[in-house]
């Protein structure tokens, strides 16, 4: 029975968004095919204990680590998402494992840990770290926000590549970056792979699309997410004024961050309605026709997009929104870059239930077939195993103790 140790960025459960879904469904996935995980979770505030023993059920043992937060983590060359989690590298690890899988770049930190013993180094690749913080300077407003998240890419451009360079199988949520990745380094390519995230037959829902209400939900709290909702409340939204009973609702959670702007212009409308932190986001699918994604900026997979074909429902989305996804215009979702052409998707949908429930069931199966990650992580860790046994082959997929992170002087292994 294989031992895996999964170190994540956050507690999975309970799955409220994208990343913690992904995470989730790999942790069971994982459990399933017979292997002993043991998880360790950065995070920021502890889990309730309801939510840790769900936890429990899955994994064989939990490590909670908490992050250490401060001014001085800003004055570091490491990311301060990465900073912030150098207890990471002093956590005590007794057990050998088949492989250790990093859940985004930002635990790299556990690489330094003397203690970790894995014969493959996998790290699971959300984004291209550096162009998503260039992206969110860009859509942020405060220019203290700006300025952080622009330094933060620029930290990102360097500490990614060494992670990356360092761990033996890179698994990309996002097809279009791991085609991207693979250009600018051919001799890598046979370590990279489009891993998307878990889907199977008994996820997907199906309801008679008979309303004409269209839905967004997303973490409102990324402002690349908001920014894409205030262009259709603007742009897309008046166009469809004249359809009888049309109405938008948005919903996500907040994160804490404020949403004035998103809030004036909604108030603005009396057939908009906002749901801050929704404790349940399936009465919005169930009540829903038409899943929008009109976002403009954002890197890796866009996973509100895979969760709303799930849901049942068709997707008009900007090029950007299935950007990596291999889900094809016209076919399984419907692609709109300017207000025109998006208002015009919405509409067919709305017109054509029959052309609408169709184009659901096409996305279904594609995604059936083609996210179905317990046969792809099962191909890949026979291929891994195999070529483990080839001699010399197997140093590529063996973690690496002797990676330097590109961290400054301060940061050689010990302890701040």
């Amino acid at each position: 029975m294989e031992k895996i140790l999964i170190v994540a960025h956050d507690f999975p459960f309970p799955p409220t968004h994208g990343g913690r879904v992904d995470m989730w469904s790999r942790i069971k996935m994982l459990k399933g095919l017979g292997c002993q995980v043991d998880l360790v979770a950065s995070v920021k505030e502890a889990p309730s204990e309801l939510d840790a023993q769900e936890v429990r059920g899955y994994v064989r043992s939990l490590m909670i680590v908490k992050r250490e937060m401060g001014v001085r983590q800003l004055f570091s060359l490491e990311p301060l998402s990465v900073r912030s989690r150098r207890n990471l590298a002093r956590i005590p690890l007794s057990d050998s494992y088949a492989a250790v899988i990093l859940e985004t770049e930002h635990v790299a930190p556990i690489l330094q840990n003397p203690a970790l013993r894995a014969d493959k180094c996998i790290v699971r690749l959300q984004n291209d770290e550096s162009q998503y913080y260039r992206e969110l300077s860009t859509a942020s407003r405060e220019l203290w926000r700006k300025a952080f998240y622009r330094l933060e890419g620029v930290k990102f451009r360097f500490f990614s590549h060494e992670v990356m360079r360092s761990c033996g199988l890179l698994w990309f949520i996002s097809d279009f970056e791991r085609q991207k990745y693979c250009a600018k380094h051919p001799l890598s390519t046979s370590k990279a792979f489009f891993v998307p995230p878990h889907v199977s037959s008994a996820k997907m829902k199906r309801h008679k699309l008979t309303t004409n209400q269209v839905l967004f939900v997303g973490r409102l709290g990324f402002a690349t997410n908001t920014r894409g909702v205030e262009w259709y409340v603007r742009h897309v939204h008046p166009m469809l004024a004249d359809i009888n009973q049309y109405d938008l609702v948005v919903a996500g959670s907040t994160g804490g961050e404020p949403l004035d702007v998103l809030r004036e212009l909604i108030a603005r409308h009396s057939n908009v309605s906002l749901y801050e932190d929704p404790p349940d986001l399936q009465s919005h699918y169930n009540m829903a026709a038409v899943f929008v994604n009109p976002v403009f900026q954002g890197t890796g997979l866009k996973l509100k997009t895979i969760d709303a074909i799930q849901a049942g429902l068709p997707v008009v989305s900007t090029s950007i929104g299935i950007q990596g996804t291999r889900l094809i215009d016209g076919k399984h979702v419907l692609v709109a870059d300017t207000p025109e052409r998006f208002a015009d998707c919405i509409r067919k949908l709305l017109r054509d239930r029959r052309y609408a429930e169709n184009m659901v069931s096409e996305a279904q199966a594609f995604i059936i077939r083609e996210y179905d990650q317990e046969r792809i992580v099962k191909r890949l860790f026979d291929f891994t195993a195999a070529e483990t046994h080839q001699g010399s082959a197997a140093s590529k997929h063996r973690c690496r103790k002797d990676i330097i992170i590109p961290s400054g002087s301060e940061n050689s292994g010990s302890s701040p």
